[in-house]
């Protein structure tokens, strides 16, 4: 418990950083870039697990029209098979990517993380 104090003051320096308005939105505008294709591939695939709901109804003659059977499986009436993403799941970044990824650019943009 006391070896913290012993640690230089550098270790903690990221703590106590007020990060800049640039850094902030080059931040948010990294993790949108970096986790987009994860969050397509399961948004496509549940996307695509409704419409084979969809269809399924309609081959069923469970309503009369896509429509009707769009509104059946949305309202949970007509079963949705369970729907499997796990394979979005190689397409996660991890957090190490995404700082790293972010350091690099904002290096390369000059924008700066701290507030002096």
């Amino acid at each position: 418990m006391f070896l913290i104090f012993l640690l230089p003051s550098y270790v903690f320096a990221n703590d106590s950083c007020e990060r800049t308005p640039e850094y902030i939105e080059l931040r948010d505008e990294i993790y949108q870039l970096v986790t987009k294709p994860y969050r397509e591939c399961k948004s496509s695939t549940k996307s695509s697990e409704h419409w084979k709901a969809v269809s399924n109804c309609v081959a069923d003659a469970q309503g009369e029209d896509a429509f009707e059977c769009g509104k059946l499986v949305d309202n949970q009436v007509y079963p949705t098979p369970h729907i499997n993403v796990t394979h979005c799941e190689l397409l996660k970044p991890s957090s190490e990517f995404f700082i790293q990824t972010l350091h690099e650019i904002a290096d390369a943009k000059k924008i700066v993380e701290c507030k002096t």
